[in-house]
């Protein structure tokens, strides 16, 4: 357990296990910081849900079941994603597969796992797929922020290397050098994903503060909803557009690159995000329209005169 110091407390950073759980002889179980994060980052959600369904007069009794459907989409969309793009780093142990404390997801995997899971039960149940999913859509955006920061503790997503007069340049430790997190001291940590002697772009934080502000942006653009859909269409574009920027500061190369002529090479996630807002902006106009036609219009006023 790696915290650094602030004052008379300490305040866990970079610190990719949590607690280290003995079993039995040597075996022991770790807990992961990113995995802790996932499941404060659901249950954050599911509260918001909860609350924001029964406000739009939904009983919330009648979702509880999407709940399990989400965090199942969420895991084995997000593995199945990155395994069937890394499938060259599984050959000969396909047991790792199922090891995702080991890291590797993707999320724009499982948010489409999520959405076709969601699509099936609301379909079944009769519920309307557009108000809940404009709820889904907050609820969302505040658990990709709080699921960014499991990404700054476990050293993954991280970014490329920065002079360190950048004023939010950060570094990760190594197993013999602190690392130094926006003015204060890392301890050393015995396991780390990101660059040892590297200042680098707080990509993780970055995508952590998108995550917050684009979930009080919803809320508040849902306050103001002229249209079932409008959130979700506008969550569908604001999410992979600043994702799409970010790639740029990323330093890792894991997540693969796709040529597309003159637009060079692109990252798999802005692909993906190119399609994505594509999709919302056609799927906002649909909506839009749509919700004019249904509207009554407006009786003529009488002629005076």
């Amino acid at each position: 357990m790696m915290p650094w110091a602030f004052g008379a407390a300490t305040i866990p950073a970079m610190w990719p296990v949590l607690v280290t759980i003995p079993l039995f002889g040597k075996a022991s179980l770790p807990i992961p910081a990113f995995g802790v994060m996932l499941v404060i980052a659901f249950l954050s959600a599911v509260t918001v849900m909860r609350r924001l369904v029964k406000r739009d007069g939904i009983e919330p009794a009648r979702i509880e079941p999407l709940f399990t459907i989400l965090l199942l989409g969420i895991i084995v969309g997000s593995r199945l994603f990155h395994v069937l793009t890394h499938l060259d780093d599984f050959k000969g142990h396909w047991l790792d597969v199922i090891r995702i404390d080991k890291g590797g997801m993707v999320m724009y995997g499982g948010l489409i796992f999520v959405l076709v899971g969601t699509l099936w039960y609301l379909r079944r149940e009769k519920l309307p797929f557009l108000r809940v999913a404009d709820i889904a859509a907050i609820a969302g955006a505040l658990g990709l922020g709080i699921g960014r920061i499991g990404c700054t503790l476990a050293g993954c997503d991280y970014g490329k290397p920065v002079d360190p007069s950048f004023p939010l340049a950060i570094k990760f430790p190594s197993t013999t050098q602190p690392g130094h997190f926006f003015g204060l001291t890392v301890p050393p940590n015995t396991m780390h994903l990101a660059p040892d002697d590297h200042w680098v772009y707080p990509t993780q934080v970055y995508q952590s503060l998108c995550g917050f502000l684009t979930a009080l942006f919803l809320y508040w653009l849902w306050k103001r909803r002229r249209f079932p859909g409008q959130i979700f269409a506008a969550f569908l574009f604001i999410k992979p557009a600043y994702r799409f920027v970010i790639e740029y500061y990323r330093g890792d190369a894991d997540r693969g690159f796709i040529t597309l002529g003159p637009l060079g090479a692109l990252s798999q996630a802005q692909v993906i995000g190119l399609v994505l807002m594509t999709s919302a902006v056609v799927l906002w106009i649909v909506l839009d329209r749509r919700s004019k036609r249904a509207e009554p219009a407006e009786p003529a006023t009488p002629a005076t005169g």
